[in-house]
């Protein structure tokens, strides 16, 4: 068994790291109804301070506050709250609101009895139920001292924050000329071309973008032009760049025919860019104008969650012998007295807080694999763990570690491991749901696959659908593997080809080997491991179908070519494959 996560002694090319995608910003609007008053001569005076807590620590950090409002029990605050937001890590959010006495000595904590203010109530929310939610807006009913007593209600709207320019960002536009002064003599015609320059922090110049020439034109127009947007202007759309344009000379030096200074902006409000010839100012030498023109932009993943697609989660749990008795102490399957988890359990309890908030309504397939059933003589390589095959779904975590323990109760540990049969009824799952949910199917196994030929098979078949594949390689020190397999189909190093020689659309498997050892490892550390690769994968399938994010309808935005931007995708995760995290 691998001594720890991410063991794999030389990363392969496609693993992602935390620079792999930059971290999403949302920010927050607060308002807040039917406050109670405090105050004895006035109403109170309401502010509200944001915390939050990460993975399954106990201490809450500082992420921001409200301005203070004057007599107010139904505030909306003006101040937003800006916060990073991290797709595989369990943050809890708390919203205290307090009546402050003195606006300029609040403390970051609520303090009780504090001078600096009094509770009027205070709620959690998990990031990630506030963005799975409709429209990213969760009302939370507020506590404070007496449980049962009506404090009013909090409500929080978070929204990403529009980003000026991504990586790949790129302004694409059509310019032409109009009525440019002849530089070639009265009965000659100007050869125009565009020089595009920039001005870095430390005042140098530098070319940024070069036309072809147009050849004796005085109304040219050059060919569409495509300029990386961090390149131009830094990323800041109302950045100013220049522009000159210049009349070519075979024999001489090019003439200056005039020149003007804009932004994108300018450029995707399509506005006509006055060209000033800089020792003539007062004469008219034309006018560079733009009838087309966008930015090609990656969709990312909060692009896809915010317009309302549902992530859902199947779980498939390794039922064979080689777990171990269920009364071995050492056994993978153990129920301890103590009520430690095992490393089923574990991994349950990780990836489903993280993932189920995304599911509107908290249903999870769970299904078993390699065991015998209860009434049934042979191996099962895909049985629904509560007995009912047409609806194998549990709510909530707690209702999949229900249906786990009940199950082992009535299944014979046997074999072998054969996933296949679970990978394709996983795939039928995902053909029968809406094209706007995306199954993440979470395999835990201690073993080697067995029929490794008809698991290539489906999981090709996987990569053509909606969902992703994690595989967990459950073990402790005394059921050590090595998972060689596994990693095989991590399809990390090479894509994978079917028995028909179809190549796997995209790479859709994460494998991520867990050592149960007993001292309870962190479960954020597993949740992040297991789910790291997910947003990318669902942009990547998106994209693939050539679905434009529809936030972006009234917007300059446009999708890089479908197949630009699975290069794109392939290039940043081959650029970022330093190793798991």
């Amino acid at each position: 068994c691998p001594s720890a996560l991410g063991s794999c002694e030389e990363p392969p090319f496609n693993t992602m790291d935390d620079n792999m995608i930059p971290k999403s910003r949302v920010r927050f609007t607060i308002s807040c109804s039917k406050l109670r008053n405090k105050d004895t001569l006035s109403k109170s005076d309401p502010m509200c301070i944001v915390n939050v807590k990460t993975g399954n620590s106990e201490e809450f950090t500082f992420v921001g506050r409200t301005e203070w409002q004057r007599d107010n029990l139904n505030p909306t605050f003006r101040h937003k709250i800006d916060m990073d937001y991290t797709f595989e890590t369990k943050q809890t959010l708390r919203f205290i609101i307090i009546d402050v006495d003195d606006p300029n000595n609040v403390p970051e904590k609520y303090v009780p009895h504090s001078k600096e203010g009094d509770l009027l109530g205070m709620g959690e929310v998990l990031m990630s139920s506030l963005m799975g939610s409709r429209n990213q807006t969760a009302t939370l009913k507020l506590l404070a001292q007496k449980p049962g007593k009506d404090y009013g209600t909090v409500t929080i709207n978070a929204e990403q924050i529009a980003d000026d320019a991504r990586p790949d960002d790129a302004l694409v536009c059509h310019l032409f000329g109009r009525d440019l002064a002849r530089k070639d003599g009265p009965l000659g015609k100007s050869d125009p071309f565009l020089v595009i320059t920039r001005t870095t922090k430390q005042g140098q110049t530098q070319e940024v973008f070069k036309t072809e020439v147009v050849k004796q034109d005085l109304n040219p127009s050059w060919k569409p032009m495509r300029i990386n947007v961090i390149k131009l202007c830094n990323g800041d759309l109302d950045a100013k760049f220049h522009i000159a344009c210049f009349d070519w000379d075979r024999m001489s030096s090019n003439d200056l025919i005039g020149e003007v200074d804009c932004c994108v902006q300018d450029i995707l409000d399509k506005k006509d860019l006055i060209l000033v010839d800089p020792k003539k100012p007062a004469k008219n030498v034309g006018t560079i104008c733009c009838d087309k023109a966008s930015i090609l932009r990656l969709p990312s993943f909060l692009d896809y969650l915010t317009e309302g697609v549902d992530l859902y989660l199947t779980v498939g749990i390794d039922f064979t012998l080689s777990n171990g008795a269920l009364d071995d102490p050492t056994s993978l399957h153990y129920a301890d007295p103590s009520g430690a988890w095992n490393a089923y359990q574990e991994s349950i309890i990780a990836v489903g807080e993280v993932l189920l908030p995304y599911d509107k309504d908290g249903k999870v397939a769970v299904l078993g694999y390699g065991g015998i059933p209860e009434g049934e003589k042979d191996a099962n390589f895909c049985f629904a763990l509560n007995g009912n095959e047409a609806a194998p779904e549990a709510v909530g975590v707690q209702g999949v570690l229900d249906a786990y323990a009940a199950a082992l109760k009535r299944t014979k540990l046997f074999g072998p491991t054969n996933l296949a049969p679970l990978i394709t009824k996983a795939n039928m799952i995902a053909k029968e749901t809406s094209k706007r949910s995306y199954q993440v199917l979470m395999i835990m196994t201690d073993g080697e696959i067995t029929d490794m030929v008809q698991t290539v098979d489906a999981i090709v078949a996987s990569s053509d659908l909606p969902m992703s594949i994690v595989i967990v390689g459950v073990g402790n020190k005394h059921h050590a593997m090595e998972f060689t397999n596994m990693k095989i189909l991590d399809g990390d190093e090479k894509g994978l080809v079917d028995s028909n020689r179809k190549v796997q659309k995209r790479d859709i498997v994460q494998f991520v080997p867990f050592c149960h050892d007993g001292k309870g490892m962190d479960q954020t550390e597993l949740a992040k491991a297991v789910l790291h690769e997910i947003p990318l994968q669902l942009v990547q399938h998106y994209v693939a179908l050539g679905e434009k994010p529809k936030a972006w309808k009234d917007s300059p935005f446009d999708m890089l070519p479908v197949d630009e931007a699975l290069a794109a995708i392939v290039n940043d995760s081959r650029m970022a494959g330093k190793g798991r995290p």
